[in-house]
């Protein structure tokens, strides 16, 4: 299974079935992935965070106060990695370029909220409170796809 209509599908063209169903699998139900950027002194600065697969795109919402903004304002180039299973099993590591949202108003779409929802109303007294402190949009295609 490849997942269709996105820059993905190119390369998951030759993997086997059962890793393209991971990868997706992973992409949807995950809740959180670590993205890692590349800070001022050149050294590599992973954070956990939680994400949205929109079927093409990778979108995360940062607190606008993250670091690793500043980080993209000077490197678009990331990686995104999933936590590996045991025996370093299920791998997925993927590397984009990362898109900063030129309108800081918009916030995230609905899917991600709803995917949050619980998290959000728990750590932050509910969305309106959440999208004051993390309008700070990416959204990542990704461009080279690692695991096994």
């Amino acid at each position: 299974m490849t997942i269709t209509g996105t820059g993905l599908d190119t390369l998951l063209v030759d993997r086997p079935k059962e890793y393209c169903e991971r990868v997706h699998h992973r992409l949807v139900t995950e809740q959180v992935v670590w993205f890692t950027t590349v800070n001022s002194r050149g050294v590599a600065a992973p954070n956990p965070v939680w994400f949205y697969w929109d079927g093409a795109r990778i979108v995360v919402a940062h607190d606008n106060r993250a670091h690793r903004l500043a980080h993209l304002r000077r490197n678009s180039g990331i990686v995104l990695h999933f936590d590996c299973g045991s025996h370093g099993r299920d791998i997925v590591v993927m590397e984009g370029k990362a898109e900063l949202a030129t309108t800081p108003d918009i916030g995230p779409d609905a899917g991600y909220l709803e995917k949050y929802r619980r998290p959000i109303d728990e750590m932050f007294g509910g969305v309106e409170s959440f999208l004051q402190s993390h309008r700070a949009l990416t959204f990542i295609e990704p461009t080279r796809l690692r695991g096994w």
